[in-house]
């Protein structure tokens, strides 16, 4: 597994740390896409059948597709992806997955940027979200998921962060409870509504939630859910 420590340099507070470090990301994403434009070429000289199938179009497939995945690993998308796709309890790739969404809270024009990631920086959040709110918050990684919840709220609605209300069943909620303090009536429906929805465990959070929570208490507040 390649060193990835580097990665936490993205939200550093440093100006120079975080610039070198988005740099590093952003240049493994290039010479990934980069590997898939030659893949793409190897492919479609290959016509209808795989390029594996051709000996004299093997071993530059292979070493294309092989450029792909090397510089993909070593980026916080691979970072991330054993723990997104293998299903298991990896508490070191969890921790990448919550620095993409402390990136995004952080840094978010960073982290949107098109040079930022292979792929939709707003799908792979909702798969991020979706996935810690069925498998948990590792429990070293927990105050850093409030930390990520409380953002949620006090910040303007942002594309997916819905998602975020799942993760109050996996955050100790007394002291999600005792560090919201806020007169602002957004903020306060939200943090009610949270609270709510870690009372009621048996309720699956759908997007329309929160409007129907709204609806039920009679609170009158502006909302944006996507």
């Amino acid at each position: 597994m390649p060193d990835h420590a580097w990665l936490y340099d993205l939200i550093d507070p440093d100006d120079e740390v975080r610039g070198r470090a988005l740099e590093r990301q952003q240049s493994f994403v290039a010479e990934a896409w980069r590997a898939q434009a030659w893949a793409n070429d190897v492919w479609a000289r290959a016509g209808w059948r795989a390029p594996i199938l051709f000996p004299e179009l093997a071993p530059e497939w292979n070493q294309a597709v092989a450029q792909v995945r090397w510089n993909r690993e070593r980026s916080l998308g691979g970072a991330m992806s054993g723990w997104l796709n293998a299903g298991t309890p990896d508490v070191d790739r969890a921790s990448y997955a919550l620095l993409f969404l402390r990136w995004e809270a952080r840094y978010p024009q960073a982290w949107r940027a098109r040079e930022s990631t292979m792929f939709s920086p707003w799908s792979l959040k909702e798969t991020v979200l979706r996935r810690f709110g069925r498998a948990g918050v590792p429990a070293t990684l927990r105050d850093d998921a409030v930390d990520l919840l409380l953002a949620a709220i006090l910040r303007p609605y942002r594309c997916k962060d819905w998602l975020y209300a799942r993760l109050i069943h996996h955050v100790p909620t007394d002291v999600f409870r005792d560090r919201v303090d806020d007169p602002e009536p957004l903020v306060s429906a939200r943090a009610r509504f949270l609270l709510h929805v870690a009372d009621h465990p048996e309720r699956p959070v759908k997007r329309a939630s929160w409007q129907r929570w709204l609806d039920q208490t009679g609170l009158a507040v502006r909302t944006d859910v996507r």
